[in-house]
């Protein structure tokens, strides 16, 4: 019985690992099941968890004073788990879907931030890292959960969102548990807001809330807006960093890598989703990219620091790695691997770029992953609107309708073929992207 006592209390201590690295993904795949395209129900819970889930940093990096850590990942758990509940009572009442996407997508982009500042804060305090054992817990955890994505939809909208809540629940009671524990918001005030940071956090979400919604809607005016809105608002933010470029705290090719760190993880997740649902078909997306993604992520967490030491170079051979997972990603059969390569690097670097934000000085302490997340959800959203400006651009030199790009499900042409160049070009735009930063951090060390 003691044995039974203390496997479930190490499962318990492992919730908010798991929680944190695939609360950005779990809820993807979920919502994207209940797309039709006709019922503005159907699209609504996606377009707010993506939207949420993308922006939701920029409303904590817009706060004067900021959340204590415990505080924040207490809210972001409580927040998620409520998120998890009206999802499951969407299967009741579909409006529910709505407030369940809105909550897991602040969770999404709250939790992350708030598990990484903990766990340097335990760190610091001389406290033991998660063992090795307690991964394989986390490979069990996610059974429950791999099972329950290949259910039937009306299945799955029950299962998931209740495992979901039980690994919430398990989570918030660890947290509870742990001495440093506080909800702490006495630095708070009315106006706790940046103007600022406010004013960028509301464009971002207009413009990313029109583009999933005119793509998902088959709304072109919708989309065009929100191009034409994300050109504007990139050029206005090129011009503002050149020239506040002198008063960057962190070295460029930090920002790059950060930024160009935020760009793959869209792609591994979005495009990687988008691809295998236009070509293999929605039900192949847990088994072509939820477990690669899973299995790459805990190995990352496992072994990605020990690939890092043995190299003189860390640095360059975790950009290797990502060029390996691309050129992998080439090859059709080897499509699910590349996934596997690349999000074994990408959360390498992820583990990397958290060390190298922690040991940073220039920034606050309470305010580095805030940093970090931000500019890696930048990279993110640039990602999102690039793919979208390279997809149309490919509609047009094949003399496709353009309207191809908001009815990819009924295949008005040979979307097999576009996606395929699409993947091409994204991969030599990336690889490209890997050159230059490399190049960049290299000039940066030597100077």
């Amino acid at each position: 019985m003691q044995k039974v006592r203390k496997i479930v209390s190490a499962a318990v201590e492992t919730t908010p690992f798991l929680l944190s690295n695939l609360i950005t993904i779990i809820p993807y795949f979920m919502y994207i099941h209940l797309l039709n395209g006709r019922q503005v129900i159907s699209v609504l819970p996606f377009v707010l968890f993506y939207t949420f889930r993308m922006t939701g940093i920029f409303l904590l990096k817009g706060l004067k004073e900021t959340i204590e850590k415990y505080t924040l990942m207490i809210v972001a758990l409580l927040i998620g788990s409520l998120g998890s509940i009206f999802s499951l009572l969407g299967e009741v009442y579909p409006t529910f879907y709505l407030i369940g996407g809105i909550g897991l997508g602040l969770c999404a982009a709250w939790l992350p931030p708030a598990n990484v500042s903990v766990h340097f804060y335990e760190k610091k305090q001389g406290q033991a890292k998660m063992p090795n054992w307690q991964y394989l817990l986390v490979l069990l955890l996610l059974i429950p959960l791999f099972w329950g994505l290949t259910l039937p939809l009306s299945k799955q909208m029950l299962i998931v969102p209740a495992i979901l809540t039980i690994y919430f629940i398990a989570a918030y009671y660890g947290i509870r548990r742990h001495p440093d524990y506080q909800l702490d918001f006495k630095h708070l005030s009315r106006q706790m807001f940046s103007l600022r940071e406010f004013i960028y956090f509301a464009l971002f979400f207009v413009i990313l809330f029109l583009l999933r919604s005119g793509r998902l809607m088959f709304n072109e005016f919708y989309l065009n807006i929100a191009i034409l809105g994300f050109t504007l608002l990139f050029l206005t933010l090129i011009f503002s960093l050149q020239r506040k470029y002198q008063q960057w705290v962190l070295p460029l090719w930090q920002n790059l890598i950060t930024f160009l760190n935020g760009i793959f993880g869209n792609f591994i997740i979005l495009f990687g989703s988008f691809y295998v649902s236009a070509v293999y078909g929605r039900a192949q997306l847990v088994y072509m990219l939820f477990i690669p993604y899973a299995v790459g992520m805990i190995l990352a967490s496992l072994f990605g620091e020990k690939v890092r030491r043995k190299t003189n170079k860390s640095l360059h051979s975790q950009l290797f790695g990502l060029g390996i997972g691309l050129l992998l990603m080439l090859i059709p059969s080897f499509f699910s691997l590349g996934i596997f390569v690349l999000t074994f690097f990408q959360k390498s670097i992820n583990q990397w770029l958290n060390q190298l934000y922690d040991e940073s000085d220039k920034i606050p302490a309470s305010r580095k992953f805030t940093a970090k997340y931000a500019t890696a959800n930048l990279g993110s959203i640039f990602h999102q609107f690039m793919m979208m400006v390279g997809m149309t651009l490919v509609l047009y030199l094949r003399h496709d309708p353009l309207q191809s790009i908001l009815l990819y499900q009924q295949q008005p042409v040979d979307f097999v073929a576009v996606m395929t160049i699409i993947k091409q070009v994204s991969i030599i735009c990336l690889l490209i992207a890997l050159i230059i930063v490399e190049r960049i951090e290299k000039h940066a060390v030597n100077h």
